[in-house]
């Protein structure tokens, strides 16, 4: 029953790489997500969604998660 996660980097990477794909997917359709990206265009969610991704990924990537 060793199958729980201890690394606080894969938690931290699976937590930021959730959030950015939640913005990337549903960033027009939130509200809140409206408020906090000041109701920009679809674009820059798109855009800061997948940076927020692609660093939840690096993070992941380094705490070896994909070994």
């Amino acid at each position: 029953m060793d199958n729980y996660v201890d690394n606080p980097l894969t938690i931290v990477g699976v937590v930021i790489f959730l959030i950015g794909m939640s913005i990337f997917c549903f960033g027009k359709k939130w509200i809140v997500l409206r408020l906090v990206f000041c109701d920009r265009s679809m674009f820059s969610q798109i855009f800061f969604g997948g940076i927020i991704t692609i660093f939840g990924l690096i993070l992941l990537y380094l705490s070896g998660a994909f070994n």
